[in-house]
């Protein structure tokens, strides 16, 4: 009679505990299969060196987000950028999307390979939520070295031969990994996000998401969330974030970009200052572009501070800055960092060929 009681008690903590909200239930649906493995290539004569420092950096929510938020705010009308330096990385970039600073020695770039364009349909046509074909190509996390002339570490090439989502887009640090999203090259399609560690850029599905087109991501590790913005970031999709990837029929909380000034292209969690109580689900910088106009074309830049919780920006600035190429800096990849008289930021605008413009903003 007590083993039978025994097994009775062990049987109702097990199910229990699968019940928990940290462990879901077996029947809950599961991410679909991660449809790449990583192929990774080092650029150097052994595979030794590492590809982050050790130890690995804070993420800014944890060490200079919150003063960067003071600082942006604090900014006067006259505050301007002064260039620091340039940096030529080694190596075809394809085109950049998304980076992450490891400290001042190793950069992390995510960019797409376009192997075959995607082609709108015609007569303005669309088709079962988009306007154009898949194309193809391949996503990639490249890892440079700073401290050695823009020397390229590693190219992990992380979607496979004919995956729609290939689209490597902006992306974040949570203070481990690198947290990122495969997308559909297209509006109203798909995507995934990601982690990558950062001993050999192996990756792991964290959300699929099949409602929208997805093209770059912020991560609070805090709350175990993730903000996935769609094209032109017109819309931000909140997923919450567990111990196994799920696939989302629907976001968590759908929140409506009110702001046209420009389309954010990769953005940073920064955290919460304490000083802002509005803002308490934090605020997060991104950088961007809008096109204006029709045959005279004019490609705005800008740097927003924005609210996670209502998108709503709460500090803006006009970027006016352009590469050597003639490419608006704000074109694709940023990053930021705190130092004694300003605010770095950090741009990777150009394709394939790409420098680093490293500036200070005071």
């Amino acid at each position: 009679m007590f083993l039978v009681f025994v097994l009775s008690f062990l049987l109702l903590n097990a199910s229990l505990s699968l019940a928990s909200p940290q462990q879901p239930l077996a029947s809950s649906r599961s991410c679909p299969s991660l449809p790449h493995k990583v192929n990774i290539t080092y650029r150097r004569d052994d595979d030794k060196t590492p590809l982050a420092p050790s130890p690995l950096p804070p993420p800014h929510y944890r060490s200079d987000g919150p003063e960067i938020i003071r600082r942006l705010l604090a900014l006067p009308p006259s505050a301007s950028f002064r260039s620091i330096r340039n940096v030529t990385l080694q190596g075809d970039t394809f085109e950049p999307e998304g980076m992450v600073l490891l400290g001042p020695s190793r950069l992390v770039v995510s960019s797409a390979e376009y192997v075959t364009p995607t082609e709108k349909y015609a007569n303005g046509e669309w088709r079962n939520g988009t306007d154009r074909t898949p194309g193809a190509g391949f996503g990639h996390l490249q890892v440079f070295d700073l401290s050695d002339d823009g020397a390229m570490l590693a190219d992990a090439s992380i979607s496979a031969a004919g995956a729609w989502e290939y689209h490597n887009g902006g992306i974040d640090y949570d203070g481990t990994r690198i947290v990122g999203v495969l997308g559909q090259r297209r509006p109203g399609s798909s995507g995934f996000v990601y982690a990558a560690d950062l001993e050999g850029l192996a990756v792991e599905g964290l959300v699929h998401f099949a409602g929208d087109h997805m093209g770059a991501v912020v991560v609070d590790a805090e709350r175990e969330r993730v903000l996935g913005m769609n094209w032109g970031a017109r819309k931000g999709y909140v997923f919450g974030i567990g111990d196994r990837c799920e696939e989302k029929a629907a976001a968590d909380r759908v929140v409506e970009n009110k702001s046209y000034f420009v389309d954010y292209q990769d953005c940073k969690f920064l955290g919460r200052a304490e000083e802002e109580k509005r803002h308490e689900d934090g605020l997060m910088l991104c950088s961007g572009v809008k096109t204006l106009g029709g045959r005279e074309r004019y490609v705005l830049g800008g740097l927003a501070l924005v609210s996670v919780e209502s998108m709503d920006a709460v500090w803006e600035m006009p970027v006016t800055m352009e590469s050597a190429r003639g490419t608006r800096m704000t074109m694709n990849p940023f990053d930021v960092a705190l130092v004694e008289d300003g605010v770095r930021v950090f741009w990777l605008p150009d394709q394939h060929e790409s420098v680093l413009y490293e500036y200070e903003l005071a």
